[in-house]
């Protein structure tokens, strides 16, 4: 019933001698109780965090523990919270995941209920839904970054009976992975915490989104794997709403690599926000999947920039117009005088 963490340096097998009048309860079918330790913390997102285990030798389905808090795993690569209320989630035999202490529970209890020979839960949707916290409208929003087989998570739930601090009850803290090649994909809260789950009600409806980007020579994608309505994924160097990602994927040109936390914000009111070029005095630019378009020019100098400074091409208006065929990536297109940043597909 005691969980470990190992670091090593080598491989091996390392054993675990059970005495004998333990053997049976290797095979138990009963109700077992996880202790919680409380860990004090100022900061909410920190404290009460404990490593935990599935007891039994069989897949468990974590909607029968007594418990209702999101849970962490790891997978393989990275970390993914779950959601006692929202996720489909078996654990296997004897996983370890770690779970936060509410100032009030002192305990999980494992009902035997939740054993189960499948890899997969086989509960359904109504049952499912019986967790949730109240009668409220959930809108949940699943947002993913990903490169070639590599994806990492982020999850929105607006909910009008949640705050919008920090609640360990139904909001995850961000475990970053530990592999320098994951990508990463998070939301920021208002006091700076990065979230795996952030439950909040719409009032704003406006979220912080954080990345981390290990390489900024490959093209990532930022998509929607569940989007109960319509999310404007806004990018702040832009100034403007660059893709709906309950309709469409959207794929990122870094220019740096490391944490971003402050380039992109998810959107949810659809009657404030369209997706639309730069426009300037009049002037558009804009960036498709052939190159770079600019209209409404007349007597216009354009110079394009790679997003290193390096000129990639000066030029007049021809008829108010000027079309230019280039490379996916991020360019700066400066058009009397005024820097317009265009993104190429």
């Amino acid at each position: 019933g005691t969980g470990y963490i190992f670091q090593c340096t080598t491989a091996g097998v390392l054993s675990f001698p059970v005495k004998a009048e333990q053997h049976n309860q290797l095979l138990m079918k009963n109700a077992v109780t996880l202790p919680l330790t409380a860990h004090p913390s100022d900061n909410s997102a920190n404290k009460g965090w404990n490593y935990l285990g599935n007891p039994y030798p069989c897949y468990y389905d974590i909607y029968y523990m007594d418990f209702t808090a999101p849970i962490t795993v790891w997978t393989g690569s990275t970390y993914k919270a779950y959601s006692i209320t929202d996720d489909n989630f078996v654990l296997r035999p004897m996983q370890g995941f770690f779970v936060q202490k509410p100032d009030e529970i002192d305990r999980i209890v494992m009902q035997p209920a939740g054993c189960q020979i499948e890899s997969t839960s086989k509960r359904t949707a109504a049952l499912a839904s019986s967790r949730s916290r109240s009668n409220v409208e959930r809108n949940i929003f699943n947002i993913e970054i990903s490169v070639d087989t590599l994806v990492d998570m982020t999850r929105v739930v607006l909910n009008e009976n949640a705050a919008f601090y920090y609640e360990m009850e139904c909001d995850a803290a961000k475990f970053m992975s530990t592999e320098e090649y994951m990508p990463q994909i998070f939301t920021i809260d208002a006091e700076g915490n990065y979230l795996a789950i952030n439950e909040r009600p719409s009032d704003d409806c406006v979220v912080a989104l954080g990345l981390y980007i290990p390489d900024s020579e490959r093209v990532y994608t930022l998509s929607a794997s569940k989007a109960d309505k319509d999310i404007y994924l806004f990018d702040n160097a832009m100034g403007k709403v660059v893709a709906n990602l309950a309709e469409e994927a959207y794929e990122i040109y870094p220019d740096a690599e490391g944490y971003i936390p402050d380039h992109y914000m998810l959107k949810f009111n659809a009657s404030d926000y369209t997706l639309m070029e730069d426009v300037v005095d009049g002037i558009s630019v804009s960036g498709n999947s052939d190159g770079i378009s600019v209209s409404g020019c007349d007597n216009a100098g354009i110079t394009v920039y790679a997003v290193d400074g390096k000129v990639i091409r000066t030029a007049a208006a021809f008829n108010g117009e000027f079309r230019l065929n280039v490379e996916h990536g991020v360019y700066i297109v400066n058009v009397n005088g005024v820097n317009h940043k265009v993104v190429v597909k």
